[in-house]
């Protein structure tokens, strides 16, 4: 049970599913594609084994569903602000994060391009969008697209949203350093179009503006991984900025916003709802997009999802079930700072001690520090004969050798109330727990008044513990402040 930090970092962010960053050119960059566009291609690659493989194991073939490309861009250095406001290390972490998941199996995209920072220009991106992506969805089967950014968001005096580039000079210039949502949509419909399946995810301050006329959608709308269909979720609802919290995420190392971090949590597995088949439809990730961001945040940020076809899609984009894939030995464990040492740099240094950046705009009071809401959902009825008893069992941090950890629950466990103790001889730590909320990885516990035993320049008081219980009868055991992960058996 290492220390916990929970620091007061809130950030206001724009986040859009594009891929960006400042590359060396990628092999098979295709002949007509302009010298000064090809260094942008972070990953271009015809074999697609790995992929095949995945596809295999839920019964899908490989011929119904064609080649990924990604399209990720952002800005984290506004260097004509100055300030801390010019600063948005989280948006540089969110784009190395999303490719490099992307690269890897089980996903392993065909193409990823890559926008950061003074990359991400609007002449830039309309080339990818209008001319590059079109062509190169419509020369292939079953094409599937992603979309994805992240930067700052504002909302102009005529009330449209716009996502500022690196050329903008403050938080109002939707001028010169700025490209409307409405038009980027507009250029956006390029590729909807050609392809096949497609998806934006947007975590942008006043994002909505991209589908804010689509249709909503959710899990029962699009049932079908191998039909046709074109979707948006946006980080927030009309009127909402985006945040960043250092305590959101999982494993170790920086985290980039919530919205970012809450993608990646669902494609390990956790979206993968019912049915509960080794698929993630993009309703089922913007369904869990929705509960876990807006219980986290206790309402003020919303994810919203869109449809953009007139008819409404019976299909659309899916991701893999990541802990599925681990099963079936396709898909290898996210350990350490898995994301860093990808061609566009390492995270900067201000991720070692972030600060906060002032509210823009009429924004909800900050929330970064906050502990989990009181009006959070009750558990569930029978979550005492769940959880009570003694269990033990160990855990590991990623990349680190197992540990012994025990817990008992009391038969009158209930929300709000102390439950119990924790012990975690290693360190060592012997603590009360207290559950504070239910999740959907599971029951959450504060846990605080150490006993003597234990170390108290290690042990500090704080959340995280989540326990959930097996079909099997142990518990999975989760540290979300340190990504320790275990299973415990009841002992008593």
């Amino acid at each position: 049970m290492p220390s916990r930090s929970r620091p007061s970092a809130v950030l206001a962010l724009l986040v859009l599913f594009l891929i960006g960053g400042t590359l060396a050119a990628a092999a098979d960059v295709p002949s007509w594609v302009p010298a000064k566009y090809a260094k942008f291609f972070h990953r271009s690659v015809d074999d697609r084994s790995t992929w095949e493989k995945a596809l295999n194991f839920l019964d899908i073939k490989v011929r119904d569903i064609g080649p990924s490309f990604a399209l990720v861009a952002g800005v984290s250095k506004y260097p004509k602000m100055g300030g801390r406001v010019g600063d948005l290390w989280p948006a540089r972490l969110d784009v190395e994060k999303m490719v490099a998941y992307l690269d890897q199996p089980p996903e392993s995209f065909n193409e990823v391009v890559v926008l950061l920072d003074e990359d991400m220009t609007s002449e830039n991106l309309n080339y990818f969008l209008t001319q590059y992506f079109p062509r190169r969805l419509a020369e292939a089967h079953h094409p599937r697209f992603l979309f994805a950014y992240s930067g700052h968001g504002i909302t102009a005096p005529n009330g449209r949203g716009y996502i500022l580039t690196s050329d903008a000079v403050s938080l109002d210039d939707h001028f010169t350093g700025a490209i409307s949502l409405a038009s980027l949509r507009s250029a956006f419909q390029e590729i909807v179009d050609a392809g096949y399946q497609t998806l934006a995810l947007i975590n942008a301050c006043y994002g909505v503006d991209f589908h804010r006329l689509s249709l909503a959608f959710g899990p029962s709308s699009v049932p079908l991984p191998t039909r046709e269909g074109a979707h948006a979720i946006t980080a927030g609802g009309a009127g909402e900025v985006t945040w960043q919290d250092p305590s959101f995420g999982d494993g170790i190392g920086p985290k980039g916003s919530i919205f970012f971090e809450a993608v990646l949590a669902a494609l390990d597995g956790r979206a993968d709802a019912l049915p509960h088949d080794g698929i993630i439809t993009v309703g089922e990730l913007e369904t869990y997009l929705h509960t876990t961001v807006s219980r986290f945040t206790d309402e003020k940020q919303n994810p919203t999802g869109g449809d953009l076809l007139s008819a409404r899609s019976p299909g659309g984009f899916f991701f893999l079930d990541r802990n599925r894939q681990m099963d079936n030995a396709n898909a290898k464990p996210l350990k350490g700072q898995w994301w860093a040492g990808i061609s566009f740099g390492k995270p900067p240094e201000q991720q070692a001690t972030p600060l906060p950046l002032p509210q823009l705009g009429k924004l909800t009071p900050p929330i970064g520090n906050q502990a989990p809401p009181m009006n959070a959902p009750a558990p569930p009825m029978g979550v005492a004969a769940a959880l009570a008893g003694k269990w033990s069992g160990s855990a590991a941090e990623p990349g680190g050798a197992p540990f012994p950890v025990e817990i008992e629950v009391k038969a009158d466990c209930a929300m709000n109330k102390p439950c119990g103790t924790i012990a975690v001889p290693k360190v060592p730590c012997y603590g009360r727990i207290t559950l504070i909320a239910s999740r959907d990885e599971g029951f959450e516990f504060h846990v605080d008044q150490f006993d003597p035993r234990s170390n108290k320049k290690i042990c500090e008081p704080g959340a995280g513990e989540i326990v959930k219980a097996l079909p099997d009868g142990t518990l999975s055991y989760f540290a979300d402040y340190s990504g320790a992960k275990g299973v415990l058996k009841r002992i008593k």
